[in-house]
């Protein structure tokens, strides 16, 4: 395994199915960065998709297996991080003392993974990435700037796994669990009659609390989730414009259609302004 000299190794994949083995020493972070799918971890199996991050500690394997089986070579884009306890100079001690819920994932005695999703902000994936930059970048310090970058991230995710989630969406029950649920889904074409089925409620009656509370229609919402996720595509990674509508399970002429609507310019123009190189 190519450390390149620290006890840390970091990767970025696209990927269809990519299995971690059992035999490491190294804990893993996986950040799932776009796609859907299976993570099976020794004998289970969670379902996972975009935000959601993954420590799995030493000796445990992790196999990731994508569910878009039309999307060729681009079904999965997943962070990897692989590092020794010793990198963090004696910081693992530390987040047994202040995590306790965590103890037996930090001590390895019975719970061999956490798994956590991402906030709104991309807050953890932001770390992932200048981790990536920092360690694929020879400069001064750099094994500083790595250590303090994973310093910084990791109580973050920990956080994250004690949170107690509450209705953060809406005070209205029934457009909460609707968010919910298209946030959920976003992947896999959610319809509104599908989600009013699954509320147990007409779609005349969910339609018209939805917009009440929220100002949309559940179709423009649905759709204003699509273009923000697709903008972050653009800006963010070089994936093939053509590819994208993939990932939302829809034609690329309607994606096309919805993000002109949204934001006043074709994709390729949003990618041509704001991409990050």
């Amino acid at each position: 395994m190519k450390t390149k000299d620290v006890p840390l190794y970091i990767e970025h994949k696209w990927v269809k199915n990519y299995t971690i083995p059992a035999n490491r020493s190294y804990i893993l972070i996986a950040y799932i960065a776009y796609g859907q799918g299976t993570v099976k971890i020794e004998n289970q199996e969670i379902y996972t998709q975009a935000k959601d991050i993954f420590i799995v500690n030493p000796n445990i394997s992790a196999e990731f297996i994508s569910t878009n089986s039309n999307a060729e070579n681009y079904n999965f884009e997943i962070h990897y991080i692989l590092f020794e306890k010793d990198f963090l100079c004696g910081a693992w001690e530390s987040y047994t003392e202040e995590f306790i819920e965590l103890e037996s994932f930090f001590k390895v005695s019975g719970k061999n993974y956490i798994m956590v999703k991402d906030n709104d902000m991309c807050e953890i994936r932001n770390y992932i990435v200048r981790l990536t930059n920092e360690y694929y970048e020879d400069v001064p310090a750099r094994n500083s700037a790595l250590l303090g970058n994973m310093l910084a991230m990791l109580p973050i995710i920990f956080r994250r796994y004690n949170i107690n989630e509450k209705q953060i969406f809406s005070k209205n029950t029934l457009v909460d669990q609707t968010i919910r649920q298209i946030r959920n889904t976003i992947y896999q074409n959610p319809k509104p009659s599908e989600i009013a089925s699954h509320r147990f409620v007409t779609i005349d009656h969910l339609g018209r609390v939805f917009k009440q509370e929220t100002g949309m229609t559940i179709t423009q919402y649905i759709n204003n989730l699509r273009v923000e996720i697709t903008k972050d595509i653009l800006e963010n990674t070089d994936r093939p414009i053509e590819h994208i509508p993939v990932v939302f399970n829809i034609k690329l002429k309607y994606l096309q259609q919805i993000f002109k609507r949204y934001t006043g310019m074709s994709m390729r123009e949003y990618r041509s302004k704001y991409h990050y190189r």
